[in-house]
């Protein structure tokens, strides 16, 4: 009964892992223009809640903390993206008992990422109104790499302490 439990919990996030490539796939074959008005929806948002002298500052100073902040959310996404990808990624790795006791996989996990992040960015050097950055290779890469720590963390100093605990 658990082996089946272990493949349809591998099934579930090789799924899922495939979805999020076709959703990361999808934002970057957004043309310029819309996705840029997914950021401001954001960026928007933000300063409503954040930015509350905002309506009262000069005309320059709007636009000047507007492209700001909207750069922030750009690679904010990039980031959060990629820390998705990871962390289904390392759950994957994870189901697998020869996985868990050697992590040098966690190499593998930030690889893929990283050549995801490359193709992707090369994908949207070819879409009207984006441009590949290698900039966004290295944010893609640093929220790949956040993701493998924090789940190595849980899952080390959580999970495992807590299945010793229970023995």
């Amino acid at each position: 009964m658990r082996n089946y439990i272990i493949i349809a919990a591998r099934g579930i996030l090789v799924a899922a892992i495939i979805f999020w490539t076709m959703t990361i796939f999808g934002f970057s074959a957004e043309e310029g223009e819309v996705s840029q008005s997914t950021s401001d929806l954001i960026t928007g948002k933000v300063i409503e809640i954040y930015v509350k002298e905002y309506e009262e500052m000069p005309t320059y100073r709007q636009e000047e903390l507007w492209n700001q902040i909207s750069f922030v959310v750009r690679k904010i996404g990039h980031f959060g993206e990629y820390e998705i990808l990871a962390g289904l990624i390392f759950l994957l790795f994870m189901t697998f008992e020869k996985v868990r006791k050697n992590y040098k996989w966690l190499i593998a996990d930030a690889l893929f990422c990283l050549i995801y992040a490359v193709s992707d960015e090369i994908h949207q050097g070819f879409v009207a109104g984006r441009s590949a950055r290698i900039r966004d290779v290295f944010i893609d890469t640093s929220g790949a790499i956040t993701a493998i720590i924090i789940s190595l963390c849980v899952w080390h100093f959580v999970l495992v302490k807590l299945f010793k605990a229970a023995e």
